[in-house]
């Protein structure tokens, strides 16, 4: 395949473009390479190019040898033929290190669209920038250790069923020492930020948070862990329990 030739390839740059149109992904598409790490590109022309994820799994994953700098632009994911729960993400990294998410849907309406992105092990100076997802039922982003992390014009939106169970807009998992979120919105989830260590055992450091907006949630913001959060003109509106709820962080 396209892909495996890319991974193979002795180079140390690879550039995948996606030309617009649909194309149906039936399988997880893993970005692996056994050598050095590799300098991903992948584009497209916007939401004209358009992956139509197909089934209940990731969608596409870049494993840890891969994990440098990773740029994923201008495309669409749209969730067809079956829901996706929870445990399925549209991107899993297993790290990235100058990396950037930009101009990406990840679209739920007939179908759920699962979990959106997902950084399992480090990351590093990424910028996660004007990304919409729909119909998340899991989280919308999801990180675990990382730092200088920038988050600007993301938005997630749930299944409005105001539970106390279920997805999160932003989940801050522990580890994470500067993360800086600007002008997102998160919707219809169980919580719109949610910080505690569930995959690190080390509490997030600084959370600095500015004109986001958390609306129709069973909490809006929930701080369980030390964190220190930074809140500048952000708008708080019809959370069913709380709509910023701390047990041990810093205001």
């Amino acid at each position: 395949s396209v892909i495996s030739a890319m991974m193979a390839s002795s180079a140390q740059s690879a550039s995948l473009y996606i030309p617009s149109g649909q194309y149906r992904i039936t399988s997880t598409l893993s970005f692996a390479r056994a050598s050095s790490p590799l300098i991903v590109h992948i584009s497209g022309q916007g939401p004209s190019s358009q992956l139509l994820w197909t089934f209940n799994g990731n969608l596409l994953t870049f494993d840890n040898n891969l994990a440098r700098k990773i740029l994923i632009e201008d495309i669409e994911i749209s969730s067809v033929y079956v829901n996706k729960t929870s445990t399925s993400h549209a991107i899993v990294f297993a790290s990235i290190h100058l990396g950037q998410v930009r101009n990406v849907n990840i679209l739920g309406t007939t179908y759920t669209s699962g979990s959106g992105i997902k950084v399992t092990d480090h990351i590093t100076e990424t910028n996660f920038a004007n990304i919409v997802m729909r119909g998340i039922v899991g989280n919308g982003l999801l990180l675990r250790n990382g730092t200088k992390i920038s988050v600007h014009n993301v938005r997630v939106y749930g299944l409005f069923t105001y539970a106390s169970t279920g997805g999160t807009g932003f989940h801050l998992s522990g580890l994470i020492t500067s993360y800086h979120m600007t002008d997102s919105i998160t919707e219809g989830m169980c919580v719109g930020l949610l910080t505690d260590t569930t995959l690190a055992s080390v509490p997030n450091f600084l959370i600095v948070l500015t004109g986001c907006e958390f609306n129709d949630h069973w909490r809006g913001v929930s701080i369980l862990d030390d964190a220190y959060v930074m809140s500048t003109n952000c708008y708080f509106s019809n959370s069913l329990q709380d709509q910023f709820y701390v047990t041990s962080g810093f205001l």
